[in-house]
């Protein structure tokens, strides 16, 4: 007869237990749900990061593409000056060979007209 019917106090520690693992059940739903959620964050948040990778490798190709227009431009540019400072000493130069020919041909017109002037004096 003890088999066949449960004791109140048997009922009772069942009914405790029922209620135990309905909580617990509870509480892993409630937990599941959370990670889910968690997941559902740690997803966006990677999807946004990889994102953001892909324009910051854009925004690198970017940047080096520029430095490099730079470089070449700085590059041109230092071509350019030494190819004026080239230019310059060279017509610097030839305005020193021609000033030297024009004080040759003054002072030989110098001495031209100082022997037709005596000359010109003893006529």
């Amino acid at each position: 007869a003890g088999l066949d019917s449960p004791s109140a106090e048997q009922k009772e520690d069942l009914f405790r237990r029922v209620r135990s693992i309905d909580f617990w059940s509870w509480q892993q739903a409630r937990l599941a749900d959370f990670l889910t959620e968690r997941e559902q964050v740690a997803n966006a948040l990677t999807t946004e990061l990889d994102a953001l990778r892909v324009e910051l490798r854009a925004r690198e190709a970017a940047v080096d593409k520029r430095v490099r227009e730079v470089d070449d431009a700085a590059s041109q540019l230092r071509e350019s000056q030494a190819q004026f400072a080239h230019e310059v000493f060279d017509r610097w130069r030839n305005l020193d060979e021609v000033e030297a020919d024009v004080l040759t041909a003054a002072r030989s017109a110098a001495q031209l007209a100082a022997v037709y002037g005596a000359q010109a004096g003893r006529l």
